[in-house]
């Protein structure tokens, strides 16, 4: 089996691309270090561990420029998670969200041989559940955020592939996903950093907004059994148990650094969601998925690889 992973250096595809060589699997990884995400180094730190790996193959490629069948010519299993996230920041510039988001998903798809692969499966995101993502996957689709729409828009695109060429393709929706190397912009790593150098937080709104939060090694594990056991035309949530509010979220970061947090409370951000709580039920009716990882243990997994890197 050659795997093929796009967002190969991220947060959630460098913890695959390590897992899966662990396991023997041969790697293709895709990135493109594009500093409008996050910083390009972070990303290298990322892969630094296995970069010279006899199985791993590295290709620093933007997707959304052009075809690159030569690269994927050998994949027979392909999961895509490169794309450009945030919500805020898609406001500010919706057209990379366009080309990162949807191009992207376009070319990687037409540079495949359909026929060769085994299995598609397609990262996408709560986002595009709106605002309270606290269903099924029979829930209205009502993102109310560029990025959310942009998962969307590759999410029908891909199924578009999955009708008319027989793409095998199945959709994993994430909620919140957090632990060691989590994205710089998001929540927890930002209250993490700030509570240890005793910096002021900002929390938007009134911090009761919560989310259902998602370790990170589940959401692997969740793909491994995807590959394995999941079936064409699957779109399935991918959550962990436990919903957890902004201000619990910062209770606990201050539990387990001993420090108290300095916070100061502003107006909630245009396209902000006020409530995830991922029904997972369909996955482990189909995959067996059941998230591992208690919040408060991955939390203080999170906080550890922070210190370290200190």
């Amino acid at each position: 089996m050659s795997l093929c992973i796009t967002g190969a250096a991220g947060f959630i595809g460098s913890h695959l691309c390590e897992l899966a060589l662990d396991r023997g699997i041969r790697v293709i990884g895709i990135d493109c270090f594009l500093e409008a995400s996050y910083n390009a180094s972070t990303k290298k730190r990322n892969i630094s561990k296995f970069r010279e790996h006899p199985l791993f193959e590295f290709h620093e490629i933007d997707m959304s420029s052009s075809l690159f069948p030569k690269v994927v010519k050998d994949c027979t299993q392909v999961v895509h998670l490169a794309a450009m996230p945030g919500l805020m920041k898609s406001w500010q510039e919706p057209s990379l969200y366009v080309r990162h988001n949807i191009q992207a998903t376009i070319n990687l798809i037409e540079s495949l041989e359909v026929n060769k692969i085994e299995n598609f499966i397609l990262g996408s995101t709560s986002s595009v559940y709106g605002l309270h993502a606290t269903g099924q996957t029979n829930s209205p689709l009502e993102p109310i955020s560029p990025y959310g729409a942009t998962k969307l828009s590759a999410e029908l695109i891909a199924q578009s592939y999955m009708r008319s060429s027989g793409l095998p393709l199945q959709i994993l929706r994430f909620f919140s996903v957090y632990g060691p190397r989590q994205r710089p912009d998001m929540a927890y790593d930002i209250f993490i950093r700030k509570v240890i150098h005793s910096e002021e937080i900002t929390v938007f709104g009134d911090g009761e907004q919560s989310r259902s939060n998602t370790y990170v090694l589940d959401i692997c594990n969740a793909i491994f059994k995807s590959l394995e056991f999941g079936e064409v035309g699957n779109i399935l949530n991918i959550s962990g148990i436990e919903s957890i509010s902004i201000n619990e979220a910062l209770k606990n970061i201050e539990d387990l650094l001993g420090k108290k947090a300095r916070l100061s409370y502003k107006p909630t951000r245009q396209g902000d969601q006020r409530e995830t709580h991922g029904v997972s039920l369909e996955a482990w009716k189909s995959i067996k998925y059941f998230p591992q990882t208690d919040f408060r243990t991955g939390l203080n997994n999170q906080i550890n690889a922070i210190l370290e890197q200190s």
